[in-house]
Order: structure tokens, then C-alpha cells, then sequence
């Protein structure tokens, strides 16, 4: 109990840190993308202003008073044109005006503050001409604005070619008109964004700025996003500051604090209640189920049965347990067949070894009598007697065959199976089996490997027990004739030798029972054939399948896995022998 309680502490503990630190950093994020938000209103605002000034100054560039009054000094025209109220409904504080070769003809300056007219410094005007980039104007359309730095002030400049209005006459002059970024501009800047804005000069920048909005957190009242100012010559001139006061910092504070306090007040509550259940419906439970469990007597598996109502955990576990019991009542039943099965092998091997000495005897009983058959057909008054002989030879012969293969069945269903693997040419022990075997004329016999498919991996000695096994039962399968087919393919790196037959199939009922050590549906027959086959195939990491159709036929296919896929090259001595096999199969088929 005291282990759950402290597991619980220790993970809501865990919980509320994990949840600060998710939670501030989120608030923190939202702090961040806010002031940068803002820092980004306030520098578009500034180039506003700047696009303001710069459409001014081409407007004035371009009218025909001033084009008339470079080309022939007219001053009447431009006293007409910058009056007082030019300056003050643009917002302008000075306007320049050169000739083509860079000389001022023209210059006024006005003070927005006093609103009154004021002479123009010399230094500022030598400081602007200097600037070449306000004076390159090789287009009618060309045009620069941006910010500069006179005499330590930041100005808002622009520059455009004095053209005149058709632009269909030469560019005869240039127009520089600014505007000092004071107090009073960033007033308007602040009004303009609804932010609070200030410029700093740059070599006076509290923090190391990085390219884009600067996030500087001043204070934990006040955060402020810092952005660097290019002049129109592309150094960095000023930095634009924007502060805001930390409302959402203190907001997800304060969040922070009413969390913890809600979430310990209910923590509370529900571990007390978590404690209360554990107990009562969870740990009275499990003791329950224990004491069903030790009370299971071991001998009775079967009878017993543990019971917990419900659709939880716990009565999941009870219907495991019993799964379990199920389980290991299964396996009891499985060991006790395969007990019985061992004493079924060792009777095998008692059988097989008792009737290997009779068989014997009658092997070298029908040697003899083969050869007294012989001798007496060459007297031709007993022909019918040795026709007799032969028949009862003949008919010895099967039945010794018959009589051997149960006891090669019994003795191999009785022993293990230790495989000695070797290359073997697969479709040259089908030719020699189906050879040896008594097919009926009314069998039409198919054998077809693809190529590289006939060499395999095996025991040879084994798997001739089982070709022999599968075709015998397909040649029985057809007591009215049919095809036997036996084919060879390599799928996926395995070997696959397919034996079918046309004959009288399967019933469903008996498939699952094929591989059944004494099952058999022949008058005639042991039932250890195919279980035989089915251990030789299991030796080899192989498998064995049947497919079957009740009056169509039956199909067996054996898997075997490579154990080298490179493919040795066939020497002049191999090709040979494949042509043998060749031609031994064709004589079996076109038999």
C-alpha cells in the first residue's frame, strides 16, 4: 500500500513538472512570436513611411516646374512650387536639387517643429552629394530610398531623376528630398503602428544580433524584440526597438500557479479515492484469485474452473488462468499419447525385428524355388507344373515385398532419423524408382523438372523411401488407370516436387488423419506409409502438403530448402549422364 502511495506521489509530482515546463514554454513561445509580431508592424510602418517619401520626392521630380527651372533657371517656378505648405503637408525637411553634373542648383530646408524655413547646412549637403548612389540615375523610372546618417541622425531619404513629364526628354537633374527620423517622426511611427517604438544606434545595442527580430527579454515586466536597419548602402545603420509589457508571461504565471493548486487539491482527492478502490476492488480480488489457485489440485485439472465475475483485468486473469489449465490439460493428453505412441514405436521394432528373420528364410526359399522353375521348364512334359511354379513364385515375390516394406515401415517409425546429406540428381531416382515398380499399362506416367530443379540436398537412401511411398500410392489410387504426374520446380530458393494423380482422391473427412501413425483406408496396409514420409520430410527442415478432390485426384507437394544456391557447372561426364536419365525417362513414359 505505502509502495502505491509513494508510485503516486512520485508520478503526479512528475506530472505537475512536466506540465510547468510544457505549459511556460508555450506561454514563453507565444511571448516570442507576439513581440516579433509587433517589432515586424513597426519596420513596416518605417518602410511605409519611407515608400511615402519616396513617392513625394518622384512626384516633384517629375513635374515640368522643375524640369523648367534646371534647364533655364526660372525661380519662379520653383518658389511656386516649395511653398510652406509643401513641406509641412509632405513632412519634409529638406529638398535638394542638382544639374547633371552633381552640382546643387537649388536647396531648401524647414524646420517641422518651429515651422519656419532654415538654412541648410553645407556639411549636410557635401555629405549627401558625396553619397554617389543618391546621384546614378541611368533611367527616367530609377529611383533610391532608404535611410542614411547625417551628422549622427537618422534621416529618411529619397532620390529620384528630375525628368520631364512625357519622359521623352533627357534626364537633366537629380531631386534628393529627407526626412529626420526625431521625436516627432517617431511619434507618428508609434501612432501609425500602435506600438511603442524607439531607435537606438547600433553600435549601442545591448544584446549580439542575430539576422531577423531579436527577442531580448529586459525585465520579468518587459520583453522587447531588437531588429538591425540597413542604410541605402546596405551597412547596418540603427535598430529598431519594440517593447511590450510581459502580460502573457505573467498571465501563463499565474496560470501556472492556479494549476497546481487545483491539480494538488484534486490529486489529493483522487489519490485518497485511488487508495480506497485499490483496495477494495483490485487487491481483495487478487487475494480471492490467489486462493482459487492454490487450491487447484494438479491431478484434476480439468474439473477445476476459477470464476470472477466482471469484464476487467482481474477477471481476464482468471479466464487466462484457466486457458492455462486447459492448456496444460491438453498437454498431459498430448504426453500420454506420445507415450503411447513410444510404446507403439518399441513394439515396431519388436515386430520388425521378429519378422525379418521369417522373411529372410522365405527370400532364399523363393531363390531356390526360381531356380528349380528353370530347371524343370526344360523338360516339356511338366511345362504345366513349372507354369504352376512360376505363378506360385511370382505371387511369393509380392507378398515377401509386401511383407518387407511393413517391416521397413515398422523399423523406420520406431528409430530416429539421422539424415547424411549429399547432392542427388532428384529426377534420376523418380526414373529409377517408377523403373522398378509395377505400373499398369493403363498409368500414363508425366515426369518433368525444370532446369537446375533435379539437384537437391538430401539423403538420398531416405527420400528414395519416400518417392517410393508417394508413388505407390498414387499407381493404387488408379485401379482403372489414369496420369501420374510428377513434377519439379525451384520456388523461392526451395525445391518443389509435385507427385498427383487422376485417381479416387480423398474424402475431407480423412485428410486431417493422412500423417496419423496406423491410419489407413487400404484393405492392405499398416497407416505408417505416410507418417514415414511425413518424419523424412521433417528431417530435412522440408514440408509436405496434400491437396486432394474426392473422385478427381490427389496431389502431394514436398518443399525442400537449398543449402547452396550456387549451382555447380555440369562437367562432360554429368551432361552425359542427364542424357541417360533423358532417355530412360522418355522409355518409361513412351512405355
Amino acid at each position: 500500500m505505502i509502495v502505491s502511495v509513494l508510485t503516486y506521489v512520485l508520478i503526479f509530482s512528475g506530472f505537475l513538472f512536466y506540465t510547468n515546463i510544457m505549459i511556460m514554454n508555450e506561454y514563453l513561445e507565444l511571448e516570442s512570436d507576439d513581440i516579433i509580431d509587433r517589432t515586424e508592424i513597426g519596420l513596416n510602418t518605417l518602410e511605409l513611411r519611407i515608400r511615402e517619401l519616396d513617392y513625394i520626392t518622384r512626384e516633384y521630380a517629375s513635374r515640368d516646374d522643375t524640369y523648367y527651372f534646371i534647364q533655364n533657371d526660372m525661380r519662379h517656378f520653383i518658389n511656386s512650387l516649395l511653398s510652406t505648405s509643401s513641406f509641412i503637408e509632405n513632412e519634409i525637411n529638406f529638398m535638394i536639387f542638382l544639374d547633371e553634373l552633381g552640382e546643387v542648383r537649388y536647396s531648401k530646408a524647414f524646420d517641422l517643429i518651429s515651422v519656419r524655413n532654415i538654412e541648410i547646412n553645407d556639411d549636410l549637403i557635401e555629405a549627401i552629394t558625396e553619397n554617389r548612389i543618391l546621384l546614378d540615375h541611368s533611367e527616367s523610372q530609377s529611383g533610391i530610398s532608404g535611410l542614411i546618417s547625417l551628422a549622427d541622425t537618422p534621416v529618411m531619404i529619397s532620390s529620384h531623376p528630375i525628368v520631364y513629364s512625357d519622359e521623352e526628354l533627357t534626364i537633366i537633374g537629380t531631386l534628393i528630398c529627407g526626412r529626420y527620423v526625431n521625436s516627432i517622426e517617431m511619434a507618428k511611427l508609434c501612432s501609425y503602428s500602435y506600438q511603442n517604438l524607439k531607435i537606438i544606434d547600433y553600435d549601442e545595442t545591448p544584446i549580439d544580433l542575430q539576422e531577423g527580430v531579436n527577442v531580448w527579454r529586459q525585465t520579468p515586466d518587459i520583453i522587447s524584440g531588437l531588429l538591425a536597419i540597413n542604410d541605402i548602402n546596405g551597412n547596418p545603420l540603427l535598430v529598431l526597438e519594440a517593447d511590450i509589457p510581459r502580460d502573457l508571461y505573467i498571465q501563463g504565471r499565474n496560470t501556472v500557479v492556479y494549476f497546481y493548486i487545483a491539480m494538488l487539491s484534486t490529486g489529493g482527492a483522487v489519490g485518497l479515492l485511488a487508495v480506497y478502490l485499490l483496495n477494495k476492488v483490485v487487491l481483495e480480488r487478487i487475494l480471492g484469485l490467489s486462493r482459487e489457485v492454490s487450491n487447484i489440485d494438479p491431478k484434476s485439472l480439468e474439473s477445476k474452473s476459477l470464476s470472477i465475475p466482471g469484464d476487467d483485468e482481474i477477471s481476464r486473469l482468471s479466464k487466462d488462468i484457466d486457458n492455462m489449465l486447459n492448456t496444460i490439460s491438453e498437454y498431459q493428453d498430448m504426453l500420454t499419447k506420445q507415450e503411447r505412441m513410444a510404446t507403439i514405436g518399441e513394439t515396431a521394432a519388436m515386430v520388425g525385428h521378429d519378422l525379418r528373420n521369417p522373411l529372410q528364410v522365405i527370400y532364399m526359399l523363393e531363390s531356390r524355388l526360381s531356380r528349380a522353375s528353370r530347371q524343370l521348364m526344360k523338360n516339356k512334359d511338366i511345362e504345366p507344373i513349372t507354369k504352376e511354379l512360376e505363378l506360385i513364385k511370382t505371387n511369393l515375390s509380392e507378398q515377401t515385398g509386401y511383407m518387407n516394406k511393413i517391416v521397413s515401415d515398422l523399423q523406420d517409425f520406431s528409430k530416429s532419423i539421422s539424415i547424411q546429406v549429399e547432392d542427388v540428381d532428384m529426377e534420376s531416382m523418380v526414373v529409377d524408382v517408377i523403373r522398378t515398380m509395377n505400373v499398369p499399362e493403363n498409368v500414363e506416367v508425366s515426369i518433368n523438372f525444370e532446369m537446375g530443379s533435379n539437384q537437391v540436398q538430401i539423403d538420398g537412401n531416405y527420400f528414395r523411401r519416400v518417392i517410393v511411398n508417394l508413388l505407390t500410392n498414387a499407381v493404387q489410387a488408379m485401379p482403372d488407370g489414369g496420369k501420374l504426374s510428377v513434377k519439379g520446380e525451384k520456388i523461392d530458393g526451395n525445391t518443389s516436387i509435385n507427385v498427383s494423380d487422376t485417381g479416387t482422391g480423398i474424402s475431407e473427412e480423412n485428410m486431417t488423419k493422412l500423417f496419423t501413425p496406423l491410419f489407413t483406408t487400404k484393405a492392405k496396409g499398416t497407416g505408417l506409409g505416410l507418417a514415414v514420409c511425413k518424419r523424412i520430410v521433417d528431417a530435412h527442415n522440408g514440408s509436405i502438403n496434400v491437396e486432394s478432390v474426392e473422385g478427381e485426384g490427389t496431389s502431394f507437394t514436398i518443399n525442400i530448402p537449398d543449402i547452396d544456391d550456387p549451382k555447380p557447372e555440369l562437367t562432360e561426364e554429368a551432361n552425359t549422364q542427364e542424357n541417360v536419365i533423358d532417355s530412360e525417362k522418355n522409355e518409361i513414359i513412351n512405355a
